[in-house]
């Protein structure tokens, strides 16, 4: 039997369809009363009180369940024998529990991409501020960051920002694919993409990018 959906959770769903396919400002909340099948246009409003209040719920809808599985996986990585955790460990941390929100809601899902809207819209960037905040699994993940050998510090923000703004491109690529491709074809992606983010923490910096920081004043610990 399919569980029937409570009316905050309808409008929820809805909204992150709508602004996922027609951006953060292309929707009203109207609109979005409409698409969840409730007769009183004013009923986003009721339950939500704003646009804001509206985005705050999609991401409070997911990062529980997200926040739970990096927490598992975190767990299982610092159990490893030597202690160490690897920089695709990190990556799956922070990657695969995103991923999984798309496999379980397979050719149905919007969420990814309605994230790449708070990334890409300045306006709205602050909500994705707010929703890796929401997770400590995530800040522990970066904590193992600065942990690794070799992680020179003049870079390492610089990148910890990078792979947040390229982890929800690549998903968000991966959830339009998988309205037409295979769970095994989307299932490589998200493995390949956990490999070049992995690559990307771990890559030395070259001269060129210290000099940078370092003229930032961003002093690493090597060379400083």
């Amino acid at each position: 039997m399919t569980k029937s959906l409570s009316t905050k959770e309808a409008m929820i769903l809805a909204a992150e369809r709508r602004f996922a396919l027609h951006g953060m400002e292309g929707v009203s909340l109207r609109q979005i009363a409409m698409d969840s099948g409730q007769r009183n246009e004013s009923a986003a409003h009721y339950h939500f009180g704003s646009r804001e209040g509206l985005i705050r719920a999609i991401l409070e809808h997911r990062i529980s369940r997200i926040n739970a599985r990096r927490e598992t996986l975190l767990d299982a990585a610092q159990r490893s024998p030597d202690g160490v955790v690897s920089p695709v460990a990190i990556a799956s941390v922070v990657i695969q529990p995103m991923a999984d929100e798309i496999f379980a809601n397979w050719r149905n899902c919007y969420w990814v991409r309605f994230m790449s809207q708070l990334f890409a819209i300045d306006k709205f960037r602050y909500f994705a501020g707010e929703f890796e905040s929401a997770s400590p699994a995530l800040a522990r993940a970066y904590d193992l960051m600065r942990a690794l050998p070799g992680i020179d510090p003049a870079v390492l923000d610089v990148r910890r920002e990078m792979l947040s703004r390229e982890v929800v491109w690549g998903l968000s690529r991966i959830e339009a694919m998988s309205f037409h491709a295979s769970r095994e074809i989307c299932e490589l992606h998200v493995a390949n993409l956990v490999d070049m983010i992995a690559a990307g923490i771990a890559a030395p910096p070259s001269d060129q990018t210290l000099r940078k920081a370092r003229a930032l004043g961003r002093a690493g610990a090597a060379g400083s």
